[in-house]
């Protein structure tokens, strides 16, 4: 288990396994975003030594950005906003980092 161990992954794993976490401002999208975020690592998983499509990317990501733009502005979303922005990180460096480029340019 060691050796599966993602450093970018540790938020989302403690914020799903967290008891108290059902509690604040925006406390349901911290929990979608969380969910999206472990249902794009257990598709990373499932084509461990492939590549991802660019569609896959581009379908999270889509999820992602309707997620983030539904965080309601002027209330204290610190939270919430440090999520999502480590979900983009997560998804940009696990996944994008796997889409395969068939004409790369230099």
């Amino acid at each position: 288990m060691q050796s599966n161990y993602d450093p970018l992954y540790k938020p989302f794993y403690c914020y799903l396994t967290r008891h108290n976490n059902g509690s604040g401002v925006n406390a349901e999208l911290r929990e979608q975003i969380a969910r999206l975020v472990w249902k794009a690592k257990q598709e990373l998983d499932t084509r461990a030594a492939y590549n991802v499509p660019l569609k896959l990317y581009n379908q999270y990501s889509e999820a992602l950005q309707e997620l983030t733009e539904q965080i309601e502005p002027g209330t204290d979303n610190r939270e919430t906003l440090k999520l999502a922005e480590q979900a983009r990180k997560y998804l940009d460096k696990r996944m994008l980092y796997r889409v395969r480029v068939k004409s790369r340019v230099y």
